[in-house]
This record gives C-alpha cells, sequence and structure tokens, in this order.
C-alpha cells in the first residue's frame, strides 16, 4: 500500500515528457465550457424576467453534453500512466461511448443530490429554528438550537463526503470493465471499502497547490489538475494491485502444497534406496 507521498512521486514520474499535452488539455478542458456556456449567459442578459433559470439550465445542459469529454480527461492519465501514448484528441474518446458514460454520470450525479438532500434540509432546519428561537424562544433555546443543528449539518456534510469519495472510482471502472450504470457505481464503493480516509488524505495533501491556484487567479490550475489527477490515477493503480495480492497468495498456496508431498516421497524413495543398498562390510 503506497502512501501519499509515494502516489504523488509516481505521479509525476508519470507525467515526465507529457507535461505538455496534459496542460494543453486542462486549458482547453476549461476554455470548452466557457464556449459553450457563452449563449446560457446572453438569453440571461437578453430575458432578464427569466432570471438565473436560463443560464442554470444552460449550464447544467453543457455539463450533461460534455461528460463524455470529461470522463476522457480523466482515464487519459491512467492510460498514459499504462504507457499509451496520449494525444490532445484522446479527451474526445468518450464520445465514441456516449450512451455508457451518460447513463453512468448521470445516475452518479443523482446519487450526489440524493446524498445532499440530508445536508440542505440540515442547514435550512438550523436556520429556520434559530431565528424562530430568537425571537420567541429567548437566548438559551437559539445558541441550543444553533448547536444541535450545526452538529447535525456537520454529520450530514461528512455522510456526504464519504459517499462522494466511495463513488470516486467509476470513471477508470468504466474502462477497464464492461460493467456500467448502477454495477459500475457499486463496484467503485466495492473497491473504495477501507480506503476512502486514504482518498481523502490525497486529496487534502494537495491544499497548498489549490492556495497556489487562488494567488495565481487560476493560472496554476494548468499544471496542479494534471497532478492532482495523475495521482488519483496512481491511487486506482494502487488499488487494483492490492485486489490482485490476496488472488497470488491463493493461487501460490495450493503450488506449495502440491510440492510438500513431492518432496517428502522423494526423501522417502532415497530412504528406501539406502535400506535396499547392498552393505560393503565383510560378513563373518
Amino acid at each position: 500500500m503506497l502512501n501519499n507521498s509515494q502516489l504523488r512521486r509516481q505521479a509525476r514520474f508519470a507525467l515526465e515528457g507529457r507535461w505538455g499535452t496534459f496542460v494543453l488539455v486542462t486549458l482547453l478542458s476549461s476554455l470548452i465550457p466557457l464556449l459553450l456556456m457563452a449563449p446560457g449567459y446572453g438569453l440571461q442578459i437578453g430575458m432578464p424576467q427569466l432570471g438565473d433559470s436560463v443560464s442554470s439550465g444552460w449550464q447544467l445542459l453543457v455539463t450533461l453534453v460534455l461528460l463524455p469529454m470529461t470522463w476522457s480527461i480523466s482515464v487519459m492519465y491512467l492510460r498514459s500512466r499504462r504507457g499509451e501514448q496520449m494525444e490532445i484528441s484522446n479527451m474526445f474518446d468518450g464520445f465514441r461511448r456516449t450512451n455508457s458514460i451518460m447513463m453512468t454520470g448521470i445516475l452518479y450525479f443523482i446519487y450526489l443530490v440524493v446524498y445532499l438532500i440530508p445536508v440542505i434540509v440540515a442547514i435550512t432546519g438550523t436556520i429556520a429554528f434559530v431565528t424562530h428561537a430568537e425571537t420567541n424562544l429567548g437566548t438559551a433555546a437559539m445558541i441550543a438550537g444553533g448547536v444541535v443543528g450545526g452538529a447535525l449539518t456537520l454529520a450530514a456534510f461528512v455522510l456526504y463526503v464519504v459517499k462522494m469519495l466511495a463513488l470516486d472510482m467509476w470513471y477508470y471502472i468504466l474502462l477497464d470493465t464492461p460493467l456500467t450504470g448502477r454495477q459500475a457505481l457499486r463496484e467503485s464503493m466495492r473497491m473504495m471499502q477501507g480506503h476512502k480516509m486514504r482518498l481523502f488524505m490525497l486529496y487534502l495533501s494537495f491544499l497548498p497547490y489549490l492556495l497556489l491556484v487562488i494567488l495565481t487567479l487560476g493560472l496554476a490550475s494548468l499544471f496542479v489538475s494534471p497532478y492532482m489527477e495523475a495521482s488519483k490515477a496512481e491511487f486506482y493503480e494502487d488499488l487494483l494491485a492490492q485486489a490482485t495480492e490476496p488472488e497470488q497468495e491463493q493461487n501460490a498456496a495450493p503450488e506449495q502444497d502440491q510440492a510438500q508431498p513431492n518432496t517428502t516421497s522423494e526423501q522417502s524413495a532415497i530412504t528406501s534406496e539406502q535400506t535396499d543398498a547392498p552393505s560393503d562390510a565383510p560378513t563373518c
């Protein structure tokens, strides 16, 4: 099992000689959505009576349309790590299998929305109670309600993060297996059992780099994003390696068991030959 430092080191090694390609892919993956979302902003300006609904709906549509591209970019790092030569055009490979990617991706977003509902309920409930208690129940009740509501909100948010981490491998599973939809998401949950905290700590280790992105007004993301994606691909490969180790041990055990009787029979044969061999000592 590799630690975060080792995963990041292997990610840097995997990116050697490929930085230019992935920096351009990262740049394009930011520019293409902006260009496609421009009509939505234009409609919002031209039809202000509709408010933000037009812009939000258009953004959702663009996100769904570009889902195959998002998947392609994520798995490019894994494919590159495995020795494939990646080109800019590979960021559009996902459009060759749009149906499976769209089905799994939409289901993934539905799961995230469902897991987000308790967070929204806890936040709105806390705000409503604190507002009511401030005017009707007194300061003590307001403070108590705020503490309880804050604890419930935190618990709901932790649950949301745990579920999000559990589903985070579906991109790679879709590449490596014929599984799609709910099966791919369930396989991701199975693989991440006992490893969600590892992935969370890996993400957390990039916090200084994310601060650098903020300080550079997003320019550093051209390098930080490939670094993070490559590290995530290394994490997935480490999961696969750990999954195959028990199988290799189980396969090796019968071979050892078969070798042991052979050794015993050989020793018995040697002993028998020594017993049957004529003695060279003279007899009286």
